[in-house]
């Protein structure tokens, strides 16, 4: 072997080290994150943006908001009476689904960020159902849906959004 081949034969062999570790570090750093932790670490992070931004909101919008998100929470606390947990779970995934549909509808009006009170409003209550179906099913932290929900809760309590 001479020895620009070793030169060769070492750069290539350093070149492989230096570029197959970390990539194999990174996949060892992200088995450490599994799936489920991402996807409720993004809807918490989503719920807390657009609730950050509804917050910033005029009074009277903020109370619209919390109006809507109330009644939506309010249709599956009465079907969560029932000892049958399919339908709580399907109605959460109805919420959600619906919810989305919403959220499209109003970016097709023109609503472009967090300030426009359809599109909050229906991201707030996906992220909610998103989250509790989640957390029922497994594939969500619990932690996460009951954050989101205390949280939820200390905004409606705030603008007087309960039924007695």
């Amino acid at each position: 072997m001479t020895l620009t081949n070793a030169v060769i034969f070492i750069s290539l062999a350093l070149l492989v080290w230096f570029s197959y570790y970390p990539i194999k570090y990174l996949i060892y750093l992200l088995r450490l994150k599994p799936h489920r932790e991402i996807a409720s670490s993004f809807w918490q992070d989503e719920f807390m943006q657009t609730i950050g931004a509804v917050k910033k909101l005029a009074l009277n919008q903020q109370k619209e908001i919390a109006g809507k998100v109330f009644s939506k929470m309010y249709v599956y606390e009465f079907i969560s009476q029932t000892n049958d947990s399919n339908m709580k779970y399907q109605t959460l995934v109805s919420i959600a689904e619906k919810a989305k549909e919403e959220r499209h509808d109003a970016l097709a009006r023109g609503a472009n960020d967090y300030n426009d009170p359809d599109w909050a409003t229906a991201a707030i209550i996906e992220s909610w159902a998103v989250a509790k179906a989640g957390a029922f099913n497994g594939k969500l932290s619990h932690l996460v849906a009951d954050s989101i929900e205390k949280q939820l809760n200390e905004f409606l309590d705030a603008h007087a959004v309960r039924h007695s």
